[in-house]
């Protein structure tokens, strides 16, 4: 089995008269919030190369062909435009990145509005009429989208900018990608749909990279022990307070923000506690290249080091090729909302996942009969 990658553009892989001067690709799916890229760097030792023009459009297919039989096990990244292009050298070589295609084409128009409750009773209500004027399709989790609205206020704020600070008042992320407007909870390791996704396996001797395979940061425990929201009681004229514990002991953040409800205020300070216990960790993992993972997944990491093993939540996975020569996969992670030594727990307990080493037909290309680990992540 051999990696491969094509970039289709018009009915033609672009990508084929390139590969004579050599050519890597990275492709880094994120879990929400920025858009996928794409970048390219093309070798051109005696600068002849014509690159693609800026705005070019193109869908780009990777994964595994079996040299001897040809069969191709290949998944569509999705569609992407080229938005920079960059001339390097000595020696002689291009660069060229690409954005998901709706990332760069939504719609930059300052908008104000008012969102009144009568009109849009839930938080699902008002990202639906967001997708709707840009022509998307709204792929919100319930966790979100059920959420009460009372009053929101778009001022001079374009739509992607709106719906980005609406998801943070859920500890949300917000994606624009192939065009579906994607609304849901940060580490949390479910599906839109709110499906458990099964963590994936990283350990060593299956498939962590033996040069560069791991770096862990920032271990520490939260810089915060409770957080604090404030909302004005209009039947008692006065402010009131509502507090979310992050860990037993530590200072109190207080959200500067004075909220209209108790509600909101609860939901100000649950999401913004949230967000600081998994503000404790990084991790990344190189292993063998794995086209059917997505990032949002949990990761599973074992027989590492204490520090490295565990469960973390995956923000961002690139997927590196060198040709048709090498592939390999780079997991951005942190620690997520459950806990990681917690989730571990049960994870290792089997009360999570099977044996994960199970979905994969060899060490370099996983069985596309058995990808349970990906099955329904992502939009549904």
């Amino acid at each position: 089995m051999t990696p491969f990658f094509e970039v289709w553009s018009e009915g033609e892989d672009i990508s084929g008269r390139m590969r004579a001067y050599g050519i890597e690709c990275s492709i880094t799916e994120n879990a929400g919030g920025n858009s996928d890229t794409v970048t390219f760097t093309i070798t051109d030792p005696n600068a002849e190369i014509e690159p693609p023009e800026k705005g070019t459009e193109f869908n780009l297919v990777a994964g595994f062909k079996d040299s001897a039989s040809g069969e191709r096990f290949g998944r569509d990244f999705g569609k992407f435009k080229v938005d920079q292009i960059r001339p390097t050298g000595y020696p002689h070589a291009i660069f060229i990145s690409a954005q998901s295609l709706d990332a760069g084409s939504s719609v930059k128009e300052k908008q104000t509005r008012a969102y009144k409750s009568k009109d849009y009773p839930t938080f699902r209500d008002i990202f639906d009429e967001i997708a709707r004027r840009n022509d998307w399709t709204l792929k919100i989790s319930d966790d979100v989208g059920n959420e009460k609205n009372r009053y929101q206020a778009q001022s001079e704020e374009d739509d992607t900018e709106f719906a980005s600070r609406l998801g943070a008042k859920f500890d949300a992320s917000v994606s624009i990608k192939d065009r579906n407007l994607v609304v849901m909870k940060k580490g949390t390791g479910k599906t839109i749909s709110g499906r458990e996704i099964e963590p994936y396996l990283i350990e060593p001797g299956f498939n962590l990279l033996a040069d560069n395979g791991y770096s862990v940061e920032d271990l520490q425990r939260p810089k915060y022990g409770t957080v604090k929201a404030k909302w004005y009681d209009r039947a008692k004229a006065e402010q009131e307070i509502e507090e979310e514990e992050v860990v037993e002991d530590g200072p109190t953040f207080e959200i500067p923000e004075v909220f209209p409800s108790q509600e909101e205020a609860q939901t100000a300070a649950k999401s913004k506690a949230t967000a600081l216990a998994r503000a404790t960790g990084k991790a990344t993992f190189n292993t063998r290249g794995d086209i059917w993972v997505q990032a949002g997944c949990f990761v599973l990491s074992r027989n590492i080091r204490p520090e490295a093993d565990g469960l973390w939540s995956s923000t961002s996975i690139t997927h590196h090729f060198k040709g048709d020569s090498y592939y390999y996969t780079t997991f951005q992670c942190e620690v997520p909302t459950v806990g990681r030594t917690e989730a571990a727990k049960a994870a290792q307990a089997g009360e999570v996942i099977p044996d994960p080493k199970a979905r994969l037909s060899s060490p370099y290309a996983p069985n596309p009969n058995n990808i349970g680990l990906n099955e329904g992540d992502g939009p549904e």
